[in-house]
């Protein structure tokens, strides 16, 4: 599933292909599980992605100077902190919260990241 696409059609096509009856909001529910299955492997594979550094011309430094984009410029650890925030993982390491991973099902995950 996209985020470019028409997102409300998605769970539509689905059905007609698998004879389902999902929804959107499961859908939705789905992905947020796969992200946190994810970090979750990352995290345990000892890969951090809050030590990744975005190259400055991705966030706008210097600004660009011309074009629908001229002058802006991202506050890519404010952006990263309130990611991390709203996912429920940790902001040093991006660790899954427990709780998130159980709201998701993903009890043998937390049983794992967290023994």
């Amino acid at each position: 599933i996209t985020l470019t696409g028409p997102d409300q059609r998605i769970p539509g096509w689905i059905n007609a292909v698998t004879g389902w009856d999902t929804t959107h909001q499961e859908l939705l529910k789905t992905g947020e599980r796969i992200a946190n299955l994810r970090m979750a492997f990352q995290v345990r594979e000892g890969d951090n992605p809050a030590q990744r550094r975005v190259p400055g011309r991705l966030i706008g430094n210097p600004p660009l100077e011309e074009g629908p984009h001229a002058g802006v410029s991202l506050d890519a650890e404010t952006l990263q902190r309130e990611f991390l925030a709203a996912c429920d993982w940790d902001q040093q390491t991006c660790k899954p919260s427990r709780a998130k991973l159980e709201e998701l099902g993903l009890q043998d995950v937390a049983d794992a990241l967290y023994k």
